[in-house]
């Protein structure tokens, strides 16, 4: 069967695309990468969200033609999250401070935020369509992909990448040592 799983590594599109139902790709939600000149995260995605509505490859494309898109899709719900992510404060970065900004961007009290938080599931299925239910799908997805990082960095769950040439390798960090050099010898 083949993979059709989409990847970015972007946090807030993949939390985007999440807060639209496309689900997290099944067995490799989140990779992290160490390359040798840095290292980074993966999030990868579903094809389409649970509903069909979604195709998070028209979603990514909609993302990189934000300014085109947002024109023709003025009430399109990806919009409000591109809108949300885009007047974030500077300095932005705290799930406290992505709960203020929900506060302010929606215009409610950081009380109303705090508690949809808590009854996300409840919220997003009363009201579907509302931009609050929207904006918290999106703080959760984002928070549980930062949660499933931590975790992966935590226990060791890192895929090197070494490029030498036109080659390309990669392996878990938990390969052993003498297949890590056998990969490497191969490549070099």
């Amino acid at each position: 069967m083949k993979n059709t799983a989409q990847g970015t590594g972007d946090i807030n599109l993949a939390s985007a695309i999440a807060a639209l139902g496309v689900a997290p790709a099944v067995g490799c939600p989140v990779k992290l990468i160490s390359t040798e000149a840095s290292d980074y995260v993966r999030f990868h995605m579903e094809a389409k969200s649970d509903d069909g509505r979604f195709d998070t490859m028209e979603l990514m494309a909609a993302w990189q033609g934000a300014a085109q898109f947002k024109r023709e899709n003025e009430g399109h719900p990806f919009t409000l999250l591109m809108d949300f992510i885009v007047t974030r404060p500077d300095g932005c970065r705290s799930q406290t401070d992505w709960l203020e900004h929900a506060a302010d961007f929606l215009e409610v009290g950081m009380d109303v935020v705090t508690a949809s938080i808590k009854r996300a599931a409840e919220v997003c299925r009363k009201s579907p369509e509302s931009p609050i239910s929207y904006v918290v799908a999106f703080l959760c997805a984002r928070a549980q992909f930062i949660a499933t990082a931590q975790y992966a960095r935590k226990h060791g769950h890192i895929n090197h990448m070494i490029e030498r040439g036109p080659s390309i390798a990669t392996f878990s960090e938990r390969l052993p040592k003498h297949q890590q050099k056998e990969i490497l010898s191969r490549i070099q």
